[in-house]
């Protein structure tokens, strides 16, 4: 006969003493030890145990004094399992003995696992063993083992199973030995907070179920762990699954063995989230593999009803579960389901199961369809490719006497089925089929309701396959679904009976969905496995545009051959010359029907894609910037080839220094020696000749007057204004995206010493100018009118090019811009030379090179400089006058020089076969104004007074006397 076990694992025994009653005050010790009664099946008195009374040294420590005996507890044939967690400091204990009724035969044993000191390999403090208990023969058919959750020990939690060895310990027969510890695998997640047992795959042998109600992760709050007792080990660390809850909601703190809910050989469990919403319970069934890991039943807190406006809310539901009591005696196991918050516990009786058996017919007419002929036998004029098949369902759970009983009582069966093609499947948002006979409709899912009198029904349906189905190897699923057309109970007032769940059965799910296949007709061999081997040669072809006529195309695959290639894969684009990129490819299959083959070809954003050249069995189209897509055949059958030449544009490419074709094919069949994709590199040649010229404004130049004693206000006071311009020409046959021209600009006079100021020279007046197609801008390294003078109202101006312009400016004050007048220590060493006439002349030269002149750098960028066009840079300065009179009065002339030169990114990769005129000069030459120059003496020049050299003065002085 069965028993019942009921604790108190709070129950606190005081005791009194003389000593604690001491100045009237009651100071009893109150010790925690917990209480367990067992119950017949009457609910009457059988035993009750309090396993820590009496043990060890209970007012000195803690080891027995507060155990709370009873904190989990079941009943396991005629034992009692009882946990102990406040065992040693918390580290916990569990208890077995035995309550046969035969009270002869009841052992008087008290079973329990290692106390301190005994305790090596158990958990330490605070591990609390004994907050779960469950059993059961996990390892041996005739050896019974005992459960105990530690949720707390080494951190994770852990669960120890222990077996009863009255031989390994003589002098206290009670201790039970450990076979196996399971060990949780997070931290703080409170493994084996909760247990139980259940033989979820139909073994006849018991699984252990474990929660974890704190594990947690992004998406998870909580974990149930089934731990497979598998033959010759029994239960093991490996063998095991886990599924997981909501977050947050202390998935697994309550677990139960429901026993076989569905009436189908196997166990199913119910597992508490009490803090997901209101709660929620969820039920889990067994089957030949082991647990389903997908719930077929999620009951919350807010689907139970209200039995009245008065009643509190359900909060916490599933806190705590009760099963395996059939309430209602109607065969099937209910469950008693707790809200401890709401104090509250509802009772969710079973439904009666109907097993359903569903069949399909004829099996041949869902094989072999052949998607090359239309029609089929139940619509022999289609358009389309058709197949027709019945959809029959049975039911088995009924006898004939019970379909008379529900018909005395008009409980009709109805059944609601649901015929759904494709579109159930995960991430298939279309179908290839619909079901007939409306084919304006193409309805892809059918719903339809019957009433099922005894025996078989069927439906037929007619399939019919869409045009230009491109998938014709995949087997088209399809989804079958059975449900019962009812109304639910109502729910009972006070007082009124509760209905018969007799009159509100369900199907069985396991039965009632049915997922099955209608396949093509493939040339695949036996295994109606298509084993495709796909080959693909590439190669490319650049020498600009030739198109292939018709005619030309080879009957044979393609003899690809090397046009512009530098070693193996390796080619050479021309830019600016190649007017095309032709990419020749070869494909064939050397193995069985390749259904849905394509051909890839992955190339550079920059590189346009312009078309194909006409040719049979292959359709090519971009499916973006970068990706051309070809459709080879449907299917590509064994030993066929195809030729393709795809065409592109290189005008769009930018600065890349190669470009990257990948080739590849694939196809919906299995591909067997799959190849990776053919790489074709092609190293991009920009080849554009640029020279460089450049020229002056104006022409002549003159220096001499009188020196002023004050400092110069305006640009016209320095002295004659002149222009150096570059002019840089592309040749081509390619564009420059951009260039640089280097420019050095004497800027001063070499100083005295080394790192002191020299007298100005070429004066840069304003920002140079950079004149062109994409235009530029222009970087000076050195200062721009640096004594910011102004232009002088009313006077002529040159443009940027040297071409005189009016110019008027407003009245400004003038300000001191000191320059040193006197005359230089240094000066250029002039230099004599000989015209053709025989007459000797004194020049000087001043230029960076020869480090006569001081200079910086002026670095101007032209832009998107075009094949046969040319950019120009304009250079705006004024001869610093007072310089050459003080220091050269009895030089003929001074010749100054820029010097610039081009330089080109390397990042552009440009080719140029002559780079002789990369760079070129400017040189102004000034030369003394001999009339000014002869009244600036004032007299203080005689002609007697010159050099031999100074012809050219001489001649001057005779002219204008002083």
């Amino acid at each position: 006969m069965g028993k019942v076990i009921v604790c108190a694992h709070r129950y606190v025994r005081i005791e009194r003493n003389r000593q604690s009653q001491i100045g009237g005050v009651d100071n009893s010790p109150r010790y925690a030890r917990g209480l367990c009664y067992i119950l017949a099946q009457n609910l009457t008195y059988d035993s009750q145990f309090t396993p820590c009374q009496g043990q060890g040294n209970q007012r000195t420590d803690f080891a027995f004094g507060y155990c709370q005996t009873g904190v989990s507890s079941m009943m396991l044939d005629d034992w009692a399992i009882m946990g102990s967690p406040g065992n040693d400091n918390w580290a916990g204990n569990l208890f077995v003995a035995n309550v046969v009724d035969d009270l002869k035969e009841r052992s008087s044993t008290l079973y329990h696992s290692p106390h301190a000191p005994q305790r090596v390999g158990l958990p330490e403090k605070y591990g609390l063993l004994g907050m779960s208990v469950s059993g059961g023969k996990y390892f041996k058919d005739d050896e019974m083992s005992y459960a105990a959750g530690a949720p707390r020990s080494n951190n994770t939690g852990q669960v120890y199973l222990f077996k009863k060895d009255m031989q390994s310990h003589a002098s206290d027969p009670g201790v039970m030995n450990v076979t196996l510890v399971l060990n949780g695998e997070q931290i703080g997640s409170s493994f084996g907070y909760e247990l139980a047992t259940a033989d979820v795959n139909g073994d006849k042998k018991p699984d252990l179920i474990v929660g974890a109600p704190f594990y947690f992760d992004q998406d998870i709050g909580g974990a149930v762990y089934i731990y497979y007792n598998t033959p010759p080990t029994g239960l093991n660390n490996q063998n095991k699954l886990r599924i997981t809850g909501k977050p947050e909601s202390r998935f697994g703190i309550a677990l139960s063995n429901l026993g076989d809910l569905n009436k189908d050989g196997y166990e199913d469990i119910a597992v508490g989230a009490p803090y997901q919403g209101n709660g929620v319970v969820y039920i889990y069934l067994g089957s030949k593999t082991g647990l389903n890991p997908e719930p077929s039943q999620i009951i919350s807190a807010e689907s139970i009803p209200n039995p009245s406006p008065t009643s509190r809310p359900l909060v916490t539901w599933g806190s705590s579960l009760s099963p395996g009591v059939d309430m209602d005696d109607n065969g099937y196991p209910d469950l008693l389901v707790g809200a401890y918050e709401s104090g509250i516990a509802v009772l969710l009786r079973a439904r009666p199961i109907i097993q359903l058996e569903t069949s399909l017919k004829p099996d041949f007419n869902l094989k072999n369809i052949d998607p090359s002929k239309t029609g089929c036998q139940a619509d022999i004029n289609a358009e389309h490719t058709c197949f027709t098949f019945e959809a029959c369902c049975k039911i088995l759970s009924l006898n004939p006497s019970q379909w008379k009983a529900r018909s005395r009582r008009n409980g009709k069966l109805t059944l609601r089925y649901k015929l759904e093609a494709e579109t159930f499947v995960p991430a298939t948002k279309f179908s290839r089929v619909f079901f007939g006979p409306d084919k304006t409709a193409r309805l892809h899912i059918l719903e339809k309701e019957f009433e099922m009198k005894g025996g078989e029904s069927c439906q037929t349906h007619t399939v019919y396959v869409k045009e230009n189905t491109k998938d014709i190897q995949s087997p088209i699923r399809m989804k079958l679904s059975y449900s019962l057309v009812q109304s639910d109970p109502r729910i009972p007032g006070p007082g009124e009976p509760l209905p018969s769940m007799d009159d509100y059965p369900i199907l069985d799910q396991t039965a009632a969905d049915r997922t099955f296949e209608a396949t093509f007709h493939t040339d695949c061999g036996d295994n109606e496995v298509c084993e495709c081997e796909l080959h693909v040669e590439a190669d490319l072809q650049l020498e600009g545009f030739n198109p292939v006529s018709s005619s030309a195309l080879s009957s044979t695959p393609f003899d690809l051959h090397d046009t512009a290639k530098h070693g193996s894969g390796y080619y050479e684009l021309l830019l600016g010359q190649h007017q095309e990129v032709t990419l020749n490819i070869s494909t064939s299959n050397q193995g069985e029907s390749a259904y849905e083959a394509q051909l890839f070809v992955s190339h550079h954003t920059h590189l346009s894609y312009i078309g194909q050249e006409k040719q049979r069995g292959a359709v090519c189209n971009p499916h973006n910037a970068t990706l051309v897509v070809c459709s080879l055949g449907n299917p590509l059958k064994t030993g066929a080839w195809l030729n393709l030449k795809l065409r592109f544009d290189p005008t769009g490419l930018g600065e890349e220094p190669e470009l990257k074709f990948l080739v590849w094919a694939n196809s919906t069949s299995k591909e067997i020696n799959k190849e990776d994709p053919v790489q074709l590199i092609v190293n991009i040649v920009r080849k554009a000749e640029l020279s460089l010229t450049g020229f002056h404004r104006p022409e002549h130049i003159y220096y001499g007057g009188v020196l002023s004693t004050k400092p110069p206000l305006y640009l016209d006071e320095v002295g004659t204004r002149l222009v150096h311009t570059y002019q840089v020409f592309n040749a081509g046959p390619w564009r420059l995206s951009s260039l640089e021209i280097h420019v050095e600009w004497p800027y001063q006079v070499t100083g005295d010493e080394e790192g002191k100021e020299g007298k100005p020279l070429l004066y840069l007046e304003s920002e140079p100018i950079v004149d062109g197609l994409g235009g530029g801008k222009c970087t000076v390294m050195g200062s721009i009118n640096q004594y910011e003078l102004h232009q002088k109202p009313d006077s002529l101006e040159l443009d940027p090019f040297g071409n005189a312009k009016q110019h008027s400016s407003t009245r400004v004050k003038r300000e001191s811009v000191r320059v040193k007048r006197e005359i230089s220590k240094y000066t250029v060493i002039p230099e004599t030379y000989t015209d053709q006439e025989g007459k000797k002349h004194k020049i000087v030269k001043m230029n960076c090179t020869s480090g006569t002149a001081r200079c910086f750098q002026i670095i101007c960028s032209v832009y998107n400089l075009q094949a046969n066009h040319e950019g120009t840079i304009a250079i705006r300065a004024r001869l610093w006058n007072a310089t050459l009179v003080e220091d050269y009065p009895h030089v003929d002339r001074v010749y100054i020089t820029s010097r610039a030169k081009i330089h080109i990114p390397p990042s552009l990769f440009l080719q140029q076969m002559n780079h002789t005129d990369d760079q070129t000069e400017v040189v102004t030459v000034a030369m003394k104004d001999l009339v000014t120059q002869s009244r600036t003496l004032s007299g203080n020049l005689r002609a007697a007074d010159l050099d031999d050299d100074d012809e050219d003065l001489r001649a001057a002085l005779k002219q204008h006397p002083f």
